[in-house]
């Protein structure tokens, strides 16, 4: 399968390829995420020893944070390299995941609020969200898409009849398509372990 770009992996790629880069610049010369995101995901690179922050003063005489990719110095305080190369790559990994979850669940707020769902129908999808992405962790879906069908399905499942929207609906409001809503809940509602007769389920 292939896994989209998440924040984590187009910093770390732009880290490895640069081995230098002010903080700063991820997000506003190379378009990566927003400063809230990007400090986060800094933060765990920082913690799992992949990357050293210095603060440094630049040109303008403002000072920024110059981040150097080190991911040899996670390696270096262990004695067992061949074990912890394991544990480095499982760390990347998940930190990737809680990534698109947390963009995806994001998502599923941001269109639940313009479908007007309740929040109950909300959190339903945001679990599924996470569900789905913590077990398969590598997806071809976009997380606008993930979004969309998680919706779908917590709103098929709703004892709320106000919740109920068609494909159609959701994938105006999510800017995909409903073949796309289609194509992935199926798989959603089978990794979840949901029992549902899918021919029963309109468009």
């Amino acid at each position: 399968m292939i896994m989209y770009n998440t924040t984590s992996e187009l910093i770390l790629n732009l880290l490895k390829e640069k081995g230098k880069v002010i903080q700063k610049d991820i997000y506003t010369k190379y378009g990566i995420g927003d400063s809230s995101k990007v400090s986060r995901v800094v933060k765990k690179l920082i913690d799992l020893g992949i990357v050293k922050r210095q603060l440094i003063k630049l040109n303008n005489n403002n000072y920024s944070y110059l981040l150097i990719y080190t991911p040899s110095s996670y390696l270096e305080v262990h004695e067992n390299h061949e074990k912890d190369s394991l544990l480095y790559g499982e760390e990347l990994i998940r930190l990737g995941i809680c990534d698109n979850i947390s963009e995806t669940s994001t998502l599923v707020a941001k269109f639940s609020k313009a479908l007007k769902l309740t929040k109950l129908t909300e959190e339903r999808a945001k679990s599924l969200v996470r569900n789905y992405i913590s077990e398969i962790g590598c997806t071809m879906y976009t997380p606008k898409t993930i979004a969309a069908a998680a919706i779908y399905i917590a709103c098929k499942t709703s004892e709320n009849v106000q919740d109920i929207r068609s494909q159609d609906e959701i994938s105006e409001v999510a800017g995909c398509t409903s073949v796309s809503i289609r194509n992935i809940y199926p798989k959603i509602l089978k990794t979840c372990g949901i029992e549902w007769e899918l021919n029963e389920w309109g468009h």
